[in-house]
């Protein structure tokens, strides 16, 4: 089974979703933080029905503690490595896959299309997007649960995908639902 690690706009996405710490359950390991992506994931909007109100802290601390969140350190190969990346990706993105590429089985959990594409020409770590793990997670699930992390996702992480997104059709069927 895949190590997940989560960059930046992977966490706060899942964060956003309510769906974190069942995805963890499910897939009965931890996701792998770099410490980059802790600092930079750092609030995420309030819901207000259907409306996006004043900021909110992520909050990690507890999310480590009960194991669906791990941070790691990086080795001084990783943060080579991350130099090298870092000349095209930001920061977190870069450190991210730096860190993926030194464990076996391990991939990265981003919506960055920057880095898609980057890791897409690396041949190396798997790579997901945060609406793909939660559309697998949601199979044959209720979609009133659906429609509400994919509005949470809209609203409070401020994410909609691109139009080449390989979930954007399940993103506009399960939010349609809702003007129903």
């Amino acid at each position: 089974m895949t190590v997940w690690f989560l960059d930046a706009c992977g966490l706060i996405n899942l964060y956003a979703s309510g769906q974190l710490t069942e995805l963890a359950r499910h897939q009965g390991r931890p996701f792998v933080l770099v410490p980059n992506v802790v600092r930079e994931a750092g609030w995420i909007f309030e819901r207000q029905g259907q409306e996006r109100g004043g900021r909110v802290a992520i909050s990690l601390d507890p999310l480590i503690r009960g194991g669906v969140l791990e941070v790691i350190e990086s080795s001084t190969a990783v943060q080579r490595r991350f130099l090298q990346i870092a000349a095209e990706l930001d920061d977190g993105e870069a450190m991210t896959i730096a860190a993926a590429e030194e464990l076996d089985g391990a991939g990265v959990v981003t919506d960055d299309e920057a880095a898609i594409r980057y890791l897409k020409a690396l041949d190396g770590p798997a790579v997901t997007s945060s609406l793909t793990l939660l559309r697998t997670q949601f199979e044959g699930a209720d979609a009133v649960d659906q429609r509400e992390a994919l509005l949470n996702i809209r609203i409070c992480a401020r994410y909609l995908p691109g139009p080449r997104h390989p979930e954007i059709e399940w993103w506009r069927a399960t939010l349609v639902t809702e003007a129903s």
